[in-house]
Order: structure tokens, then sequence, then C-alpha cells
């Protein structure tokens, strides 16, 4: 636990009361409360963070020291040249504002009241409440913060209440523990527990059931349900974090797609070395990894078991074929043969002619794309394979031409047809045709995000690659 941290919980509090809509009547009290409990600890002066939504809630006053009686008036006229802090209990002169910084509740604010300085709402009396109650009154305002903020405030008030609870509760009776559960099941969200520490203090009972939802939440590997489990493996995935996915893996609860992600990640594992430029590494079965001949029989054995997986099932086929023998003209095939199966699927359920050649050429195009991103740069004969007819498939020039040919049939899909042009010049090693078609889609489609994106990355993806026509 930092001082920072508790700073931080005591300013999107009183962010979260002033934002809140109705104001609550016991607004001042919470702040005062929130001021004092950051008391307890060693932490700075922080109110001027908040200073507007304080002066606001009508708890700071921001007064000249002429306004200020003796000798407090005195003290304060000492620090215009420095700032500080005068009177006892301290009360702060902001000397860039030329302010004295009174709060309510302190003795200055009483003597102000008295004399007639504070008014109003200003000189109702404020009360220190209760721990549990300060915490009820405030979570439920967390609502009214920007998302941001709002996530953070949660988290710092379910990683820090235990600690205030163990200097400011004194009871823990049935109906203590009834609340701070209650408080609990306010906080305790997938969001809260990433600012938990790795293994949490648990000094009692009380900490137990506190913590108990986000231990819970750690067992089943940082995931709220199936579909979260899910993408946290493809996001581990992209960082090759390889140990943390297969844990999560290990978790889906049907034996088909467990075995399909195990696959999936010690397909990666391999190949990655590989398309770097490097080698691949040899056979393991670290954290739950399968061999790579263990890794193409799973594939294999779930060839139509998985709804809609075929062409990505047999993409990665190919790859084990590739990785185990390193045949291009094999690997080629076998990508081939899943994408014209899919292909297939698809067209039986289109009638109209434009939409057929549309998708005729998308696959096309996607199987050549897929042939680039996985088999590795060994030019000579990936460049070949490149530029070979796939089966069935329209080759690359040809996918080329079905898309420049469709440009006016659905004019709503024109921009797309010349971005697909784009890509395939880029597979041709043509990346000055392939600017003229994005910057051609750009003007058709000026707020997709992904053709400007397209054009800012085209020299580093033309790297490397050169025009078929030098051969």
């Amino acid at each position: 636990m930092s001082m920072h941290e508790i700073e931080s919980l005591v300013e999107y509090s009183v962010l979260a009361v002033a934002a809140a809509d109705p104001v609550p009547k016991e607004a001042r009290d919470i702040v005062h409360s929130l001021y004092l409990l950051q008391d307890q600890f060693d932490c700075g002066y922080t109110l001027l963070r908040t200073q507007q939504e304080l002066e606001k809630l009508k708890y700071l006053f921001m007064l000249p020291p002429e306004n200020l009686p003796e000798p407090e008036r005195g003290e304060a006229m000492a620090l215009r040249g420095e700032g500080g802090f005068f009177g006892k209990p301290s009360t702060y002169y902001y000397q860039k504002a030329g302010r004295a910084c009174v709060t309510a509740g302190s003795p200055l604010w009483e003597k102000l009241c008295q004399n007639g300085t504070i008014t109003g709402e200003g000189a109702r009396p404020v009360h220190e409440l209760p721990l549990l109650e300060l915490a009820h009154l405030t979570v439920p305002l967390l609502r009214f913060l920007d998302q941001e903020i709002r996530v953070q405030a949660q988290g710092l008030w379910y990683t820090l209440f235990p600690v205030f609870s163990l200097i400011m509760l004194d009871e823990e009776d049935d109906e203590t523990l009834k609340q701070v559960l209650a408080l609990r099941d306010l906080l305790a969200t997938p969001e809260a527990f990433s600012f938990c520490e790795e293994s949490p203090d648990i000094e009692d009972e009380m900490d137990a059931e506190w913590f108990a939802p986000y231990l819970e939440w750690r067992q089943s590997g940082g995931v709220a349900n199936d579909q979260e489990r899910r993408e946290k493996i493809m996001q581990l995935l992209g960082q090759q974090d390889f140990r943390a996915a297969c844990a999560l893996a290990d978790g889906l609860p049907d034996d088909q797609e467990r075995l399909y992600f195990r696959a999936v990640i010690s397909l990666k594992y391999y190949q990655s070395p590989v398309l770097a430029g490097g080698k691949r590494p040899p056979d393991t079965d670290a954290f739950g990894l399968l061999s790579l001949p263990g890794t193409r029989e799973a594939l294999a054995s779930l060839i139509g078991k998985l709804p809609g997986q075929d062409w990505g099932l047999g993409l990665s086929l190919a790859c084990c074929d590739f990785l185990l023998d390193g045949d291009y003209e094999k690997a080629f095939g076998v990508m081939a043969r899943a994408f014209e199966k899919e292909l297939y699927k698809v067209l039986e359920t289109k009638t109209d002619e434009r939409d057929r050649q549309f998708f005729s050429a998308l696959y096309a195009l996607t199987f050549y794309q897929a042939v680039d991103l996985n088999l590795p740069a060994q030019k000579d004969e990936k460049r070949r394979l490149m530029k070979a007819r796939a089966g069935t498939l329209l080759s690359l020039p040809e996918a080329k031409e079905a898309f420049l040919g469709l440009r006016g049939k659905k004019p709503e899909s024109d921009w797309s047809c010349l971005y697909n042009c784009a890509i395939c010049c880029i597979l041709m090693g043509d990346g000055a045709e392939a600017r003229t078609y994005f910057e051609q889609a750009a003007q058709l489609n000026p707020n997709n995000p992904a053709i400007p994106m397209a054009l800012d990355q085209l020299d580093q993806t033309m790297q490397g690659r050169s025009p078929w026509e030098e051969d």
C-alpha cells in the first residue's frame, strides 16, 4: 500500500460526491470524514487537487488573510512570501492565490461562523461518519465518475478497505460482517481485482471473506466467463505467453474446445520462431503443450466437429505439415483445399452473380494472405507458389481483375473492391500501385480508419518485397 493510493482514493471519492446528481444531503459529512480518514496515514496536503469541488460543496473556503480574526490574520500574512501552514491545528496558506484554505469543522472555521464571516449552508456543522457508513454512502456515488476514474476508484476502495477497517473498525460482530460483505459485493468486480496484490494479506475471517471473490477470480485465470477466457487466450498468444495461455485453456469445460485451443497454442509455439527466421524448437510437453505430431493429430481429429472451424483447422494442418517436413508444395495444397471447401459452402448460399464473383475473389485473396503470413520467407519457393494457381481458386492477378470488374455494380462496395485490389498489389510486390488503390478507396470511404492506417504502414509492409515483373 502506498500513501499515494490513499490520496487518490480520497480525491476520486470527493469528485464523485461533487458530481452526484442529486448531491447527497450528507455530502459535507462525507467529504469531512474522507479527509479525517486520510489524516490517519502519512499523506500529503491534497485539498487543492479538488479545490473547485470542495468550494462548491461548502466544505472549503478560500479567504484572504484580511478576512481572518487575530491571531490567525497575522500568522497568515506572515506567510505571504512563501505559503505554508499556520495556527493549531494547522490551516494552509496558499501563497499563489493569496488565500487561506479554511475547512469546515476546523477551529478557525468555527470562529468565522461565530463572527458571521461564514453563513448559511457553509456554517452548518459537519460530523465524522463511522467507516462503514462513510463507505456505504461513498461507493454508490462512484458511478457518477468517468469510466476510467471510476474503475480506479472502485479498485482502490476494494484493495484499501481492509487496511482502513484494521484501524477504524472496533467491532467485528455479525451485523458488522454483514455490512462489510454488502460493501464487498458492491466493489468486487474484475476491474477492481486488477488493483489487488497477487497475494493479499489475510489477517482474520473478515479479510478472508473480503478477498474470497478475488481469490476465486484468480483461480479461474482472471476471467469472468468462457468467452472472456477465449479472448484472453488469444491475447496471450499474441504476447507469446504460452504458459499462461495453456493454463487458461485447461479451464475450458468442453473437451473438444479445450483440445482445439491446446493444439492452436502448441502450433503457435513451434511456428513463431520459424516465422521470425529461426529454427523450430524441439518437441516438448512443457506446461501442457502438445508435440508437433501430437498437434497435427489433434487438429485432424477435430475436422467436422467444431462448427465453422474446418477451414481454420485446414490452415493449421498445412502449417503443421510444413513445420514437420518443410514441403512448401504440400502445405500449399492442404491450405488450398481447406479454402476451396469453405468457398463452395459460401457460394451455395449466393444466387447473385456479383456476390459470387466478389466472394470468389475475396477467398482467393484471403488464401494468398494466409500463405504469405504462415509460410516462412524462403523467397524463391514461396514466390513461386504465390504466383501459382491454387486448385480452383483464382490466382492473385485474377482476383485483382475480379475486384476491378465489380466496381460500379454495387457502388456501396466500390471502396472495398479498391482496398482489396491494393492488398493484391502488396502481395504481388507493387507498392506504388497499392498506394494508388488505397488513395482511391479513401476518397470513397474517408471515415474508414483502416485505409489511412494501411497507407501509413505501406512502406514498412513493402520491405523485402519486389514486383513480380522483375523476375
